[in-house]
């Protein structure tokens, strides 16, 4: 597992930003933590036409779209814009081209202690280079033993002991026309605060070890239509043995976390008689039903 920490003191003596305004000594930014991928970019949210605003993003405002803001509204107007975006407790804002504020714009920032910091570069560049910044720097990432597969969308991350039957139950899956992404070693990888993709190594992508087989090569079989490079890990299914105690109706959802994001997680028992793919099936279209609300209705009428 790789992880790594990012601090607002890192960012900008890296990419050489000059401070603005601050409202304490440059280095406590040391101790304010960049974990977002994503760079926010206000502008909608000044002018009022959106209401929410991502706080765990660095904001980066266009200099071009500000300066309309300037020509059509008055000061105060502005200046309450900007204080509607300090209250979110963004981590930082940054302007590009150079620009400046007014000095009433700048004791704003001081008062919501928000560092406002500057760069020379033109925004597109900026915004585009400190987005792969991020990324490379906040890379978080690991790899797990199971089977990685895409049914009606949902992407299912299988896990259990060898022999009880993952492979088994992919290659049906597959059979119904769903995606293979990995098997054996899953790639898990972080991308945002909510979001986890999985893949496969690139040396074993697409081969599949079965038992009393031996490695057969899934796309000479099943075709370049069955794999997947890659999928969100959307549930958890632990498939275990039937001698296991397990509840037969839980309406509770339990949660796995995997590199601090919570994922839905299910535990199946295996048994000879049982179809595993239709309940898997089953279980990805039941959570793409919860991610879209429709379960409120099945639990108000039994309550």
């Amino acid at each position: 597992m790789m992880t790594k920490n990012l601090n607002l003191y890192e960012i900008i003596d890296n990419l050489r930003l000059k401070v603005l305004a601050i409202a304490r000594n440059i280095s406590d930014l040391q101790n304010i933590y960049v974990e977002n991928y994503c760079v926010g970019q206000p502008i909608l949210f000044l002018l009022n036409i959106v209401d929410k605003i991502d706080s765990g993003q660095i904001q980066v405002i266009n200099p071009i779209e500000y300066k309309l803001i300037q020509n059509t509204t008055t000061e105060e107007a502005r200046l309450t814009s900007i204080e509607r975006l300090l209250e979110k407790k963004v981590i930082a804002v940054i302007l590009t081209d150079n620009f400046q504020l007014t000095d009433y714009e700048l004791e704003i920032f001081k008062k919501y202690d928000v560092p406002l910091l500057s760069t020379e570069q033109n925004y597109e560049d900026f915004v585009y280079f400190l987005s792969v910044y991020l990324r490379k720097h906040l890379d978080i990432r690991l790899s797990k033993h199971g089977v990685l597969l895409e049914v009606y969308g949902e992407g299912l991350l299988l896990l259990g002991r060898s022999g009880v039957g993952k492979t088994e139950t992919a290659i049906e899956l597959v059979r119904r026309g769903h995606f293979l992404v990995a098997d054996d070693c899953v790639n898990i990888r972080k991308v945002s605060l909510t979001t986890l993709i999985g893949s496969c190594p690139e040396k074993i992508r697409g081969l599949v070890e079965v038992r009393g087989v031996g490695i057969i090569d899934f796309i000479q079989i099943f075709g370049i239509k069955s794999i997947k490079k890659y999928t969100n890990i959307d549930i958890i299914v632990h498939l275990e043995r039937a001698d296991s105690k397990f509840n037969r109706i839980e309406l509770k959802t339990e949660y796995e976390e995997i590199l601090g994001i919570d994922v839905p997680s299910l535990k199946i028992p295996v048994k000879v008689e049982r179809n595993l793919a239709i309940i898997l099936e089953t279980a990805a279209l039941n959570n793409k039903l919860k991610k879209q609300g429709g379960t409120e209705y099945w639990k108000k009428i039994r309550t």
